[in-house]
């Protein structure tokens, strides 16, 4: 505060002086004007000293000005250019923090960076685009949006680049019909593999069968069938056209199956279960029955003892098998199950309790239920439809009456 009174004072005193030299001057000035003569070849000029003085001064004063005035407009340039390269090296140093971040899970402080930084990145879209994918893992889809629409307006990205990120984060959010009219606006890339990848994934998931059809083929063009999830996809779409063949086209749609994707257990079981709605039951008990017999999955051999064919014949095609893997517990359910089918309860009550004893065994022990309770032994019933739902549902220790010392009050 002092210093300012000081600065204050020392600028009216500073003031002062310069009046009273002006004063002392026009004084002067008053008294002898003086005499000026400037001659230069045929031209001459006359004028007061004190006018003369006045100009030089004048002119001294518009030169050094111009002088420093164009120094200080290059230094305001040079501090300019380097101001603007000290921001765009920091942006560029904060988004591959905000990538970092990312690639370790760190979603909150990647959004934080990458948004901080998209004013100053050389292209913002992509900064919003993996912000929204930030976004979307925090669980805030409202941020998201704000970052896909800002990617969208601020532009200067590659349209291919950007439609890509873009659809790819719809999808994390499982917004499939916006990811498909994003990917649907880029142009000329029928055979970029990302976006038929991103197509797959959102046809098979609203599961339009026609266009996921025709997405297959281009990636079987391409080499990109044999991806486990292209696989998935492939599978999807064939059991869907079995499930849709009626009794003319259903033998059409499987003899157009690969070997490979007959051998999956979910294809020949579907085909199996067709089969047996339309009245083929024996049919489907043959392709089951050489199915298990060439390739053993828990999956065949329990739907092997819900046909509805030759009890007879599946008994003893599946007691073949027990030689094989005595101590299988699914083997033993449908062991045990067909043996009802033929009427011989002992026998299916000796094959269910093998399979309970072997271990987890859910099945098992509902079976066992469901025989006790035919059998009359109501209480042995009850204890293994207990073992089922403690298997199968996982209940929470909570306290329960005491029905002893109800009965006792009462």
């Amino acid at each position: 505060m002092n210093y300012r009174i000081l600065r204050l004072f020392i600028l009216i005193l500073l003031w002062l002086v310069l009046m009273t030299l002006a004063a002392l001057a026009g004084q002067v000035a008053s008294r002898d004007a003086g005499y000026v003569l400037v001659s230069i070849g045929r031209y001459t000029l006359e004028t007061s000293f004190w006018l003369a003085a006045a100009a030089w001064c004048l002119s001294v004063v518009i030169v050094y000005g111009s002088v420093w005035l164009i120094g200080r407009l290059r230094i305001y340039r040079s501090l300019s250019r380097w101001n603007h390269a000290r921001l765009a090296n920091r942006a560029s140093r904060m988004m591959n923090d905000g990538l970092r971040a990312l690639a370790r899970g760190q979603f909150k402080l990647a959004y934080k960076l990458l948004t901080n930084s998209a004013k100053r990145a050389n292209i913002p879209a992509i900064n919003y685009l993996l912000a929204a994918y930030a976004a979307h893992h925090m669980g805030n889809n409202t941020l998201c949006d704000e970052c896909l629409t800002a990617a969208e307006t601020t532009g200067k990205a590659d349209p291919v680049m950007a439609g890509l990120l873009q659809s790819m984060v719809q999808i994390q959010r499982k917004d499939y019909e916006q990811a498909l009219a994003t990917l649907n606006r880029i142009k000329g890339e029928d055979k970029n593999p990302f976006k038929l990848e991103l197509l797959r994934q959102a046809y098979d998931y609203l599961q339009d069968w026609e266009n996921l059809d025709q997405i297959l083929k281009r990636l079987d063009k391409i080499g990109r069938s044999q991806s486990s999830e292209v696989r998935i996809s492939t599978e999807h779409l064939i059991i869907n056209r079995l499930k849709q063949a009626d009794a003319k086209t259903l033998d059409k749609v499987w003899n157009s199956i690969s070997n490979s994707h007959k051998q999956e257990p979910v294809m020949l079981l579907t085909y199996c279960h067709r089969l047996t709605e339309q009245g083929r039951q024996q049919q489907a008990e043959t392709l089951l029955r050489k199915h298990i017999s060439q390739q053993y999955d828990q999956e065949s051999i329990l739907a092997y003892g819900e046909l509805n064919a030759d009890a007879k014949q599946q008994l003893l095609a599946a007691e073949g098998w027990l030689r094989e893997r005595p101590n299988n517990i699914e083997l033993l359910v449908t062991l045990g199950r067909l043996s009802l089918k033929n009427q011989l309860w002992g026998k299916a009550l000796e094959y269910l309790k093998m399979a309970v004893s072997l271990g987890h065994c859910p099945l098992g022990h509902a079976e066992l239920a469901r025989l006790y309770a035919a059998m009359g032994e109501q209480q042995l019933s009850h204890e293994h439809l207990q073992q089922y739902v403690a298997m199968t549902e996982s209940l929470p220790q909570l306290p329960m009456p005491d029905h002893d010392q109800q009965s006792k009050a009462s």
